[in-house]
Protein backbone atom coordinates (compact mmCIF):
# COMPACT_ATOMS: atom_id res chain seq x y z
CA UNK A 1 0.00 0.00 0.00
CA UNK A 2 1.66 3.55 -1.12
CA UNK A 3 2.05 5.84 1.83
CA UNK A 4 -0.58 8.79 1.26
CA UNK A 5 0.68 12.11 1.29
CA UNK A 6 -1.31 15.27 2.21
CA UNK A 7 0.44 18.88 1.53
CA UNK A 8 -0.92 21.71 3.69
CA UNK A 9 -0.11 25.34 1.96
CA UNK A 10 -0.45 28.89 3.35
CA UNK A 11 -0.46 32.12 1.14
CA UNK A 12 -1.30 35.42 2.40
CA UNK A 13 -3.19 33.74 5.37
CA UNK A 14 -5.05 30.92 3.26
CA UNK A 15 -4.50 27.52 3.94
CA UNK A 16 -5.18 24.85 1.52
CA UNK A 17 -4.41 21.07 1.91
CA UNK A 18 -3.66 18.57 -1.32
CA UNK A 19 -4.19 15.04 -1.03
CA UNK A 20 -0.91 13.82 -3.61
CA UNK A 21 -3.08 10.57 -4.67
CA UNK A 22 -0.03 9.48 -6.35
CA UNK A 23 3.53 10.41 -5.13
CA UNK A 24 5.72 7.96 -6.51
CA UNK A 25 5.03 9.65 -9.61
CA UNK A 26 4.41 13.48 -9.06
CA UNK A 27 6.85 15.57 -9.63
CA UNK A 28 7.18 19.07 -7.80
CA UNK A 29 6.10 20.81 -11.28
CA UNK A 30 2.88 18.78 -10.69
CA UNK A 31 2.59 20.16 -7.09
CA UNK A 32 3.51 23.89 -8.47
CA UNK A 33 0.70 23.99 -10.64
CA UNK A 34 -1.31 22.39 -7.83
CA UNK A 35 -0.38 25.42 -5.87
CA UNK A 36 -0.62 27.46 -8.89
CA UNK A 37 -4.30 26.71 -9.50
CA UNK A 38 -5.21 26.83 -6.18
CA UNK A 39 -4.38 30.04 -5.50
CA UNK A 40 -4.89 31.94 -8.75
CA UNK A 41 -1.38 32.78 -9.58
CA UNK A 42 0.12 33.00 -13.15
Amino acid sequence: MEPQVTLNVTFKNEIQSFLVSDPENTTWADIEAMVKVSFDLN
